[in-house]
């Protein structure tokens, strides 16, 4: 399968009663927790903007579509025009200085979208809390957080993008798999999330309560239950460190449909290293998963592995800046030891750039996957 993308946009941002224009925010390689960037005190934050969108998808077989009126039909290709608000937030962060160099801080974000999309607010972050959030101390070791917080493996998405997020960047669409938000997927609760009821939970062992999990094969995840640790800024370098807790843990083994096999609990690992020196950044990115896909079949691999490395750089030559950054997921195999292995590679590649044009700027993006 082939999956590509190319993206051209121009972007302006304007709010009631002035307009202004930057040219020159991007993602950055290494970013400061909010108990570094912020001052003492309380800080409200945000970021707004809107992009009109025009989508279209084309398959080489006509594919068809059901529940249309006059019955099934086929197509070929599918349109989609639209009105996004690609990461828009608004925050509320404090930091409190404790003395000696150690200060506490707090950060609590949601999603925003002025058009008012629809959408499931526990699995997009318009929520307080969905997007990141956490509280944490800083000190001359560095920091460590707990919370609700991109992983560092998505992190290293800022490394290489030079485009905005969203449809105009392969960031959490092609690179990544998908972007996603939630706890770890847990074997002794089922979660399934629809748009018109909110979230229904269903259990194969039992009753029981979890919180809305993240998708179980993406790697652009924003982890609930997070522990994290970034290092200080060391000659340009710096290394970030994660997991993240479990909602539920079977003391014994835990059956899935006629799969009698001892599943193990979730589990997630993610690292980074960055460095960034004048006009250069570079990164990698590390992601570990297991027992995040269970499987009901008989004998079949209960605990697979699923891991992901991630490269990226990025120039900035003045008038505009041009990134690359190259990808590869592998998900292990679940089947029997006498099926087909179900295991599979993806690896993904992205190039982008943007040009500053006067108080505006032009972004384009590539990716393959």
């Amino acid at each position: 399968m082939n999956k590509k993308q190319l993206a051209l946009a121009v972007a302006a941002a304007i709010a009631p009663g002035l307009a202004a224009a930057q040219t020159s925010v991007t993602p950055t390689s290494i970013v400061p927790s909010p108990g570094v960037a912020s001052s003492n005190g309380i800080t409200l934050y945000g970021r707004v903007d809107e992009t009109v969108m025009y989508d279209k998808y084309s398959k080489s077989a006509p594919l068809t579509v059901t529940g249309v009126a006059g019955g099934a039909t086929t197509v070929s290709e599918v349109k989609k025009g639209d009105i996004y608000s690609p990461g828009n937030a608004l925050g509320i962060r404090g930091r409190e200085d404790l003395g000696g160099g150690t200060s506490a801080w707090f950060q609590v974000e949601m999603g925003m979208n002025p058009s008012e999309r629809t959408d499931t607010a526990a699995v997009t972050g318009n929520n307080w809390g969905g997007r990141n959030s956490a509280i944490g101390v800083t000190s001359g070791l560095g920091d460590i957080f707990l919370g609700n917080w991109d992983t560092p493996y998505k992190q290293t998405f800022g490394v290489w993008n030079s485009v905005t997020s969203g449809g105009f960047s392969p960031a959490g669409i092609i690179m990544g798999m998908a972007d996603s938000t939630g706890a770890l997927n847990n074997v002794l609760c089922a979660t399934t999330v629809s748009n018109a009821s909110g979230s229904v939970t269903t259990a194969p062992n039992g009753a029981c309560v979890t919180e809305v999990t993240a998708s179980s094969v993406a790697f652009s995840r924003r982890i609930n239950n997070s522990v994290q640790y970034w290092t200080p800024i060391m000659s340009g370098f710096q290394a970030k460190l994660m997991t993240a807790m479990n909602p539920y843990q079977s003391p014994g083994s835990v059956t899935l449909g006629t799969n009698n096999a001892n599943v193990q609990k979730a589990k997630e690992y993610s690292a980074s290293l960055a460095w960034a020196r004048g006009p250069l950044s570079l990164g990698v990115g590390y992601d570990f998963h297991q027992g995040l896909r269970p499987v009901t079949t008989a004998n079949g691999i209960a605990d697979a592995k699923d891991t992901a490395l991630q490269l990226g750089a990025k120039w900035n030559f003045g008038p505009g800046e041009i990134g690359v950054g190259y990808e590869s997921i592998e998900f292990g195999n679940t089947a029997t030891g006498t099926a087909t292995d179900s295991g599979m590679k993806v690896p993904a590649y992205v190039v982008n750039g943007r040009w500053n044009i006067g108080p505006g700027a032009v972004w384009a993006s590539y990716a393959g996957a």
